[in-house]
């Protein structure tokens, strides 16, 4: 009975483990309205997904789905609706991992697109020729107050128009981020790029994109300070059992105590890991070696 019992609670948990689906749902876009509100985006159904290794999924009546996830990962290969665009082309290239959380797909109509991509091209191109109006006087009026030399002036004016020139090249690639934007989900660092570019400074908003850089040069930079950093807790934590002994030797238990307590928290903090991304990593490795 016992051993019923036990293949029957093991065939519910693999069951269960296979049945495991990711929820998500497909909107468009919240978007800004003339007096600088969040218009939040529309549910869209209809949408068909396609998941690597499945039968394609149907968003129902409020643009919800359900993908099946074995393993705890999957891969969506394509988004269609007809007359709509998916937002994030990378969301084609990556691999996604099983959250609890949903799954948030932007589409955007094929029409609405095109007006978006005007009138941000139109907004930024207004913005940029206000301000090269304003400089151009700036120094229009420096040079009437004798305040700079004719070749001072020459220099100025020709200085501000190779910059106009650079921002000019800037306007598609800026305006095409804009147009992935989601004013439903806008974290800080967006929105200050998003700000820049209404206001004209695109410059300001490429090198707040760039400022991330290379995923190979980010991921040298962070190994070198992790290393750094769990040198000094390593070594910090060494000072503090050393204080922790003299201070037993003393007969100081208390203070002991704190400083053996102290050295103990250091030596976790360099040791703390998360198990779970570890272990599905080294399943992964073992896999990828298995197919060399």
């Amino acid at each position: 009975m016992k051993k019923i019992l036990f293949l029957a609670i093991t065939m519910s948990l693999a069951l269960c483990a296979m049945a495991q689906n990711q929820q998500g749902y497909v909107k468009t876009k919240g978007r800004l309205n003339n007096d600088g509100k969040v218009v939040p985006g529309k549910y869209l159904n209809g949408v068909v997904i396609q998941v690597k290794g499945y039968s394609p999924v149907i968003t129902d009546s409020q643009g919800r789905f359900s993908i099946p996830v074995d393993g705890g990962t999957f891969m969506i290969q394509s988004v269609k609706k007809q007359g709509y665009d998916l937002i994030d082309k990378d969301a084609l290239q990556q691999v996604y991992h099983y959250s609890s959380n949903p799954l948030v797909i932007i589409m955007e109509s094929d029409q609405q697109l095109k007006d978006d991509r005007l009138a941000i091209e139109r907004k930024i191109r207004r913005t940029m020729q206000r301000q090269l109006q304003a400089q151009e006087d700036e120094i229009e009026a420096l040079m009437e107050q004798n305040r700079i030399t004719k070749d001072e002036y020459q220099k100025k004016l020709e200085q501000l128009y190779a910059e106009q020139e650079n921002r000019e090249k800037l306007i598609s690639n800026m305006a095409e981020r804009y147009l992935q934007t989601d004013y439903d989900q806008m974290d800080e660092f967006n929105l200050r790029i998003n700000d820049c570019i209404l206001n004209g400074k695109l410059v300001e908003a490429d090198s707040l994109l760039q400022s991330k850089g290379d995923i190979r040069d980010r991921l040298k930079a962070l190994e070198e300070s992790q290393e750094l950093l769990k040198r000094q807790a390593i070594d910090l934590a060494i000072d503090c059992k050393n204080r922790g002994q003299i201070s037993e030797i003393e007969g100081n238990i208390n203070e002991a105590l704190t400083f053996y307590n102290k050295a103990m928290s250091l030596f976790q903090f360099v040791l703390e890991m998360n198990m779970t991304e570890i272990q599905q990593l080294e399943e992964k490795i073992k896999e990828l070696q298995a197919k060399q």
